[in-house]
C-alpha cells in the first residue's frame, strides 16, 4: 500500500467503519497518497513540517490546512456521499483537543500544553472541549485528565476551566459539603463541611445555576437530593437559610418596589422571635438590587451598618441561640451586595491568609476548600472583573495577588497549578519586560550591581514597580524581595528596596515599627527615643481601612500587638498616648461633607478647651473622630470667628513644658489639615536639619532618612512638586529639595534614589488622596 495521510473525521468516529476503510486498496482512492477518514487518535498540530515527512512511517504526519487544500480528492462510488471531501481547514477547537489527546496518549508534556492552551482561550471556546473530545475519540475527557493531573487541586483547576460555570458551582458545592468524592472527582476523606463556601456559592448563583445543581446533584454524586443533603450537613437557622437558597426562586425581574424595601428595613430592625424567618426570606428571595437598596436604606434610616447590626442584635432572640454560621452568612451577604468586587477580594484574602498563617490543627476541609476557593474565584471572575479584584486585594492585603498565590502554592507539588494560576492572573506586560530582565541580571550578581537595582526601580512609576514584582514572580518563580534579602544586609539599602517594591500601606506599617522600636529592622542595636512625628503623621492621615490593615499585619512583621507596643513605647500614660490610641481605634468619620450642627458643637468644644483636663480629652476626641474635611472647615471657621490661630489656641490649652509631645502632635495635625504640602515640606526640612546636625549614622538619623524616603515615595506621583515649592520657601539659603538632599545625605545610593524620585514626571493618583 502507499503512504497514508490521516485526516480528521467529518462525523463522529466509528471504529468498525474506520478499520474497514483502512484496509481498502489504494486504487479505490485514485492517486496516492491515500486518504483514511476518521482516525481519531492522530492529532494535527498547528504547524506541520511538509508533505515530504510522510516518508517516515514511525512518525505520523500531522496535516495542516495548507497541506489539505491544494487538490480536492474525489472518492470512488464505494465512498458514501456524506464523506465527499472538500477543501477544508482544521478548526482551532479540533487542534486544541487533538493536542491534549496526543499528550494524554503519549503521557508526555501535558502540563505545558494545558498551560499554553487553557489560559489563552475564551470561556465559550474552552467549554466545548469535553463534548468535542467525546465526538472525536469516544472517551470521557475528564476521566482521562484525572488519571494524569496530580495533585487534585490542579485537576480541579483544569476541570473548572473546561466546565461551564454552573457545573463548576455544582462541583464546588460538593467539595464544600462533603470534601470527598469517588470515580472521576476529587478524593478527600474524613473531613467536614465548609459552611462559608456553601453560603457564598448558593447566594451568588443565579436561579438557572441552582436549578442545574438541583437537577444533577443525585445523578453526579450518587447521594440524596441537594436540599436534603444541605439540611443534613448543617443545622438550625443556617440549614433553613441554605434550604431556602437552594430552591432557586430569587426575584430576577429587575423590578424594585421602594415601599417593600422600607418594609423589609423596618422588619429587620425590629428583632423578635419571628425575625429570623423574615431574614431568611429577604436574603433568599429578594433581588440583589433590592438587597443593595436595603443595605443603603438601613444605613440612612438608622445610621448603622446592617452587617454589624445583625451580628450584634441577632445572636440571641427570646432565649433562642441563632448560631454563628447563620450570622456569618448574613454578614457575607451584606458585604457581597454592597460591593461584589471587594467581597471577592475579601474571600481571596481570607483563604490566602488561612493557608499562609492558619493553624496546623485546622481540619483538612479548611485547607482543601480554601485552595479550591482561590482557584474557583480566579477562574470564574477572570473574564469579568479580575483586574478590579486584584486592585482591591492589593489595597486589602498590601501585596499583589500573585505573591499571595505563590505563598499558598509554594510546595513543589503545586508547580503546575501555580504556573496555571499565574497565567490566569497576570497580564503580559511587554513594556516592563526589559526592566524585569535587567533586574534579574543584577540580582544574579548578588550585591555587585545594587546601583542598577536602585536606578531602575526609582525611575519607574508606583504601578510599574508593583508590576515588576508580579512579572518577576511569574517569569522566575521566586519573590523578588525574598531574592534580594538573600544578599543585601539589613539596613537603609534594604529598607529602600522594600519601600520601592512594596505597597504604600506596607511601607507605612514598617515605618510605624521603626518609629517606635528604633532598631530599623535589625540595623541598630541600641534603643532610641520614639519618633513621635512619624508615628502621628502616619496614623492621623491614614484611613480606617489602613488602620485595620496596620492592626492585622503589625504582629506578623514585628511579633508585637500594635496597641500593646504603642503603650510600651510611649510609656502607657499621658495625653500623647491617649491620642495615639484613639487614632488606632480607626473610627474616624469619613464622609466628605460637614454637618452644621456638629460643626457648631465642635467650635464650642475647641473654644472652651482652655478650661481644664476634661476639655483636653474632648480636643483629643475631636482630632481622632472627625473627618479631615470637617476639621478643615472647623479650623477655618474658628480662626475667622475668634481671630485666633488654632495652633496658638492649642498652646494655651496644653502646657508647653509638661505636655510638649501632645501639643506638638496636635499642632502638626492642624498644619497637615490646613496645608498638606507645607506640612510635608516642614517634615522634610526638620528631618534634613536633624541628620545634618547629628552628622553620623545614629539610629535617630537613620529614622529621619527613612522618613524622607517614605514621604518622597508616597507623594512622588501626586503633589511632590508643590511640596518642593513649599520647601524652597522655608530654606534660608534658598536651596531646593534636591540640593539639600545632596548636601546632607552621604550615601550615594540613597541620593540617587531620592533625586530620581524628585525628577520623575509621573502623575498618577496616590492612595492617601
Amino acid at each position: 500500500m502507499s503512504e497514508v495521510l490521516y485526516l480528521p473525521a467529518l462525523y463522529p468516529s466509528n471504529p468498525l467503519i474506520d478499520s474497514r476503510i483502512r484496509c481498502l486498496p489504494d486504487f479505490l482512492f485514485g492517486a496516492p497518497p491515500a486518504v483514511v477518514w476518521g482516525n481519531p487518535f492522530v492529532r494535527p498540530p498547528p504547524r506541520a513540517p511538509s508533505v515530504k515527512s510522510l516518508s517516515t512511517p514511525e512518525e505520523p504526519f500531522y496535516a495542516t490546512p495548507e497541506a489539505l487544500t491544494p487538490e480536492p480528492l474525489t472518492p470512488e462510488p464505494l465512498t458514501p456521499e456524506p464523506l465527499t471531501p472538500e477543501p477544508m481547514t482544521i478548526s482551532l477547537l479540533d487542534d486544541d483537543v487533538r493536542r491534549i489527546r496526543h499528550c494524554l496518549v503519549k503521557k508526555d508534556n501535558l502540563f505545558n500544553v494545558l498551560l499554553e492552551i487553557l489560559p489563552n482561550r475564551s470561556y465559550e471556546h474552552r467549554t466545548k472541549f469535553i463534548k468535542r473530545y467525546r465526538e472525536l475519540f469516544n472517551r470521557n475527557m475528564l476521566e482521562d485528565l484525572f488519571k494524569q493531573t496530580k495533585p487534585h487541586n490542579y485537576y480541579f483547576a483544569v476541570r473548572a476551566m473546561l466546565d461551564s460555570y454552573r457545573v463548576t458551582r455544582l462541583h464546588s458545592l460538593f467539595i464544600a459539603m462533603e470534601g470527598k468524592a469517588t470515580g472521576r472527582f476529587l478524593s478527600f476523606e474524613g473531613v467536614g463541611t465548609d459552611e462559608e463556601a456553601l453560603a457564598e456559592i448558593l447566594f451568588m448563583a443565579t436561579n438557572g445555576q441552582i436549578h442545574y445543581c438541583r437537577n444533577n446533584w443525585s445523578e453526579n454524586y450518587r447521594t440524596y437530593e441537594l436540599e436534603p443533603q444541605l439540611v443534613g450537613e448543617t443545622s438550625g437557622n443556617f440549614a433553613n437559610l441554605l434550604a431556602s437558597l437552594s430552591k432557586g426562586d430569587r426575584d430576577e425581574t429587575g423590578f424594585i418596589d421602594m415601599k417593600q424595601v422600607k418594609v423589609d428595613v423596618t422588619e429587620i430592625y425590629e428583632t423578635d422571635e419571628n425575625r429570623t424567618s423574615n431574614l431568611i426570606h429577604v436574603f433568599s428571595k429578594r433581588s440583589y438590587e433590592h438587597l443593595r437598596l436595603i443595605v443603603e436604606e438601613f444605613q440612612r434610616q438608622y445610621g448603622l451598618d446592617l452587617g454589624i447590626f445583625i451580628a450584634n442584635s441577632y445572636k440571641s432572640i427570646s432565649g433562642q441561640i441563632i448560631g454563628d454560621d447563620f450570622i456569618n452568612a448574613l454578614k457575607t451577604f451584606v458585604h457581597a451586595v454592597r460591593d461584589e468586587v471587594k467581597f471577592y477580594a475579601q474571600r481571596l484574602y481570607q483563604s490566602i491568609e488561612f493557608l499562609t498563617h492558619g493553624s496546623i490543627k485546622d481540619l483538612p476541609i479548611d485547607i482543601v476548600s480554601s485552595r479550591q476557593t482561590i482557584v474557583r474565584i480566579i477562574i470564574m471572575k477572570r473574564e469579568f472583573d479580575l483586574s478590579e479584584i486584584k486592585d482591591a486585594y492589593l489595597a486589602l492585603s498590601g501585596i499583589q495577588l500573585e505573591v499571595g498565590v505563590a505563598e499558598c502554592f509554594k510546595e513543589a507539588k503545586f508547580t503546575a497549578l501555580r504556573q496555571l494560576l499565574f497565567a490566569l492572573i497576570s497580564e503580559t506586560e511587554d513594556t516592563i519586560l526589559p526592566e524585569v530582565q535587567q533586574i534579574h541580571a543584577a540580582v544574579l550578581k548578588k550585591g555587585k550591581a545594587n546601583n542598577i537595582l536602585f536606578s531602575i526601580l526609582s525611575s519607574c512609576s508606583y504601578d510599574n514597580r508593583l508590576k515588576i514584582v508580579s512579572q518577576y514572580l511569574v517569569h522566575y518563580q521566586v519573590n523578588l524581595i525574598t531574592k534580594i534579602e538573600e544578599f543585601m544586609k539589613p539596613g537603609e539599602q534594604l529598607f529602600t528596596i522594600r519601600a520601592l517594591l512594596e505597597s504604600y500601606e506596607r511601607t507605612s506599617l514598617r515605618s510605624i515599627w521603626i518609629s517606635m522600636e528604633g532598631k530599623r529592622v535589625k540595623i541598630a542595636k541600641e534603643a532610641v527615643e520614639i519618633d513621635d512625628s512619624s508615628l502621628v503623621d502616619i496614623l492621623f492621615l491614614a484611613t480606617n481601612s489602613e488602620i485595620s490593615y496596620f492592626h492585622e499585619y503589625y504582629p506578623r512583621l514585628t511579633g508585637y500587638n500594635l496597641v500593646e507596643h504603642v503603650k510600651k513605647a510611649t510609656g502607657g500614660k499621658g495625653k500623647f498616648t491617649n491620642l495615639v490610641l484613639r487614632l488606632l481605634e480607626g473610627k474616624r468619620w469619613e464622609e466628605s461633607h460637614s454637618d452644621n450642627d456638629l460643626l457648631k458643637h465642635d467650635l464650642s468644644t475647641l473654644r472652651q478647651s482652655i478650661n481644664g483636663e476634661r476639655a483636653e480629652d474632648d480636643v483629643i476626641e475631636l482630632f481622632s473622630l472627625r473627618s479631615r474635611e470637617h476639621l478643615k472647615v472647623l479650623f477655618n471657621d474658628f480662626e475667622e470667628i475668634y481671630e485666633t490661630k488654632v495652633v496658638e489656641h492649642l498652646s494655651a490649652t496644653f502646657n508647653a513644658q509638661k505636655q510638649a509631645s501632645i501639643l506638638s502632635a496636635l499642632q502638626r495635625c492642624v498644619i497637615a489639615i490646613q496645608n498638606r504640602n507645607m506640612y510635608y515640606a516642614l517634615r522634610l526640612k526638620n528631618c534634613l536639619d536633624f541628620v545634618q546636625e547629628k552628622n553620623e549614622n545614629t539610629p535617630d538619623s537613620l529614622s529621619r532618612k527613612q522618613t524622607i524616603m517614605r514621604i518622597l515615595l508616597t507623594h512622588v506621583e501626586t503633589d511632590l512638586r508643590n511640596i518642593m515649592e513649599c520647601f524652597a520657601s522655608l530654606s534660608k539659603e534658598k536651596l531646593s529639595l534636591e540640593q539639600s538632599i545632596q548636601r546632607v545625605i552621604k550615601e550615594n545610593e540613597l541620593v540617587m534614589v531620592m533625586t530620581n524620585l524628585i525628577d520623575t514626571d509621573n502623575e498618577q493618583e496616590h492612595f492617601y488622596d
